[in-house]
């Protein structure tokens, strides 16, 4: 039998996004982030570590997309 060991076809998992860079990206406090979670506003967070929690960043990036204003120029 004959493994493949060609690291190229392997997939890399997807980078998290901490709660800290999500803070210093969207200029938010940590309890709005939480009292979005509540509300259904904003995706919850994933435990990423022992103290740790964070976003895939797939769901992230789309998330801060939806809130990008639309672009009205004509």
């Amino acid at each position: 039998m004959v493994t493949n060991k060609n690291p190229s076809n392997a997939t890399t998992p997807e980078r998290f996004v901490p709660t800290s860079e999500i803070l210093a990206r969207t200029s938010f406090c940590k309890s709005t982030i939480l009292r979005l979670e509540k509300a259904g506003l904003f995706p919850k967070r994933q435990i990423i570590g022992k103290r740790k929690k964070g976003l895939p960043e797939s769901v992230f990036i789309a998330w801060l997309a939806s809130r990008a204003p639309a672009d009205t120029a004509q």
